[in-house]
């Protein structure tokens, strides 16, 4: 019943979200990584904001469910799409910066797609269009971002 509720608010707001509010949030239009990378997709509220007490939702627009839910001061798993699960994080220092950063670990070629990321409460959202190309057999794989993937679950945000 949660999940559906969110999900009906989601379809009931997402015409506002690139119009409405004093917000913009300026992405990092696309994204190029190979297989195996770590990859940090980047969004930035402008005029800045802290962003610990709203909630932001990161979706893709080809599948049905969350890659990542953060409520004020916490991620949220229980929602999150399997094939994301243990491999997201976002960072809590970023968001008091206004950065609705999202770091994916592992990347795989299942995950290039049309990533979106939206405030709800602030009526604001980002796209990036994300590619991933096999990783060539004689190179090492590099991080794409400095996003930390030591991690799963970032801990909750004191004030």
């Amino acid at each position: 019943l949660f999940f559906c509720l969110l999900q009906l608010i989601v379809d009931l707001n997402i015409m506002f979200l690139c119009s409405a509010g004093d917000w913009t949030i300026l992405p990092t239009k696309e994204i190029k990584t190979e297989e195996g990378s770590n990859v940090t997709l980047q969004c930035r509220l402008d005029p800045r904001v802290n962003l610990v007490h709203h909630g932001s939702f990161w979706f893709r627009a080809d599948l049905s469910g969350w890659i990542h839910i953060y409520w004020p001061r916490r991620d949220d798993p229980g929602p999150q799409l399997l094939q994301y699960r243990g491999r997201t994080t976002v960072d809590h220092e970023d968001l008091r910066k206004g950065n609705l950063n999202l770091h994916i670990c592992s990347v795989q070629l299942s995950d290039a797609g049309l990533y979106k990321c939206f405030v709800l409460t602030l009526r604001s959202s980002c796209t990036i269009n994300m590619t991933v190309g096999e990783r060539e057999r004689n190179t090492q794989h590099s991080e794409t971002s400095t996003g930390s993937c030591d991690r799963a679950e970032p801990p909750l945000v004191n004030n």
